[in-house]
């Protein structure tokens, strides 16, 4: 995948519907790129977390108000999650209680296990949640 660029983008209200939108980008993503099984489970993984946090915890509003975009570059994929909500800050999001086992808590968490960077950044009303995953040649 050396030198190959791709970009992969979708924008959607905060509906818990719309969540197969992201499925179906990351979906094109796999199919388009041959990327292997496992590492295509952990791309699912994030950008499933990643837009579930979005549509139910930032109160983002409007059609547009989440964004999810995918690119490839150089053998990177780089995701971003965008929305226009109340924003967070992820350090300060508590790890999950393995031995009390909560039904929730556990996305920020996930992400971070299945992807080698994350970043987080909230500017002029932005919201931006970065992943970046090396793909295997």
């Amino acid at each position: 995948m050396p030198g190959r660029q791709l970009e992969y983008s979708a924008r959607f209200g905060p509906n818990l519907d719309n969540l197969i939108l992201g499925a179906d980008l990351v979906a094109r993503f796999r199919e388009e790129t041959k990327v292997n099984i496992k590492t295509g489970d952990q791309i699912e993984l994030a950008v499933g977390e990643a837009l579930s946090n979005a549509i139910n915890h930032a109160q983002a509003v409007g059609d547009d108000a989440i964004g999810l975009t995918m690119t490839v570059e150089d053998g990177m994929l780089t995701i971003t999650v965008d929305d226009n909500g109340i924003g967070f800050l992820p350090d300060e999001v508590p790890q999950p209680n393995f031995k009390e086992h909560p039904s929730h808590g556990y996305g920020v968490f996930i992400i971070y296990e299945v992807m080698d960077s994350v970043s987080y950044d909230s500017q002029n009303g932005i919201n931006t949640l970065t992943m970046k995953k090396r793909l295997e040649e």
